[in-house]
């Protein structure tokens, strides 16, 4: 048996151009497959960058660090640590309807009128 033969036996995928050695627990990215990461990169990057350069520069350190397959790597090797940190991180939902606490409403009559006040009302479907 070639050492081509052993090392594909011992390979499991796990995504589309990730795999991994199980005698060594290691990740493998299909060098294709990381290039396209790659491309698909450059629009992420620009979007990042038009919502905040924080986030453009987070996004890059991310990248620099190994992007896709860093990533995969950690949540491989700390399953527990990285749901945790992915779920809160997720914004909280809120609640499609019904109301919870008190609702004030506050009234001021002695503002001046604005052109909204002018504006012809829209019609109910």
């Amino acid at each position: 048996m070639d050492s081509e033969t052993e090392e594909t036996q011992n390979t499991v995928a796990l995504s589309s151009g990730v795999s991994m050695n199980m005698d060594t627990g290691d990740l493998i990215v299909d060098p294709a497959f990381n290039a396209l990461r790659n491309q698909q990169a450059e629009p992420i990057q620009a979007l990042m960058a038009s919502q905040h350069p924080l986030d453009a520069l987070l996004y890059q350190v991310h990248m620099d660090l190994g992007g896709h397959q860093f990533l995969l790597e950690y949540a491989h090797s700390y399953p527990g640590k990285f749901y945790d940190k992915v779920f809160a991180s997720r914004p909280s939902m809120q609640p499609s309807s019904g109301m919870q606490g008190d609702i004030t409403i506050t009234i001021h009559n002695d503002l001046g009128r604005s052109p909204l006040d002018d504006s012809e009302p829209v019609a109910e479907q």
